[in-house]
């Protein structure tokens, strides 16, 4: 599948198995019914996660809150930052938090 037109006219030289080639009705015109202002108030702001450094002196290890965030249930990267609802959730846990070996 392709819209690159060069790739079809190399697709029809082919001797042994040629392929079949099947083009597309090109798609109807749009109408546009509202304006891009409309658009945006219709849409939900996007949100992004607080992203907040571990404190001072109570820094977590990022393996440790990974791996208690993934047994608790919790989507997590592999890596970059860990978002501030998961330092929460881990720091609220307290002793709760399991060491890892």
């Amino acid at each position: 599948m392709t819209h690159h037109h060069h790739l079809v006219e190399l697709a029809r030289r082919v001797d042994i198995n040629p392929p079949t080639i099947t083009t597309l009705a090109p798609p109807p015109n749009l109408q546009v019914t509202r304006d891009a202002q409309s658009i945006r108030a219709a849409t939900p702001p996007v949100v992004s996660l607080r992203r907040i450094p571990a404190p001072r002196g109570h820094a977590e290890d990022p393996g440790r809150v990974r791996t208690w965030a993934r047994e608790n249930g919790l989507d997590v990267a592999e890596r970059g930052r860990l978002p501030a609802e998961i330092l929460d959730a881990y720091r609220r846990a307290g002793s709760a938090a399991p060491e890892i070996a």
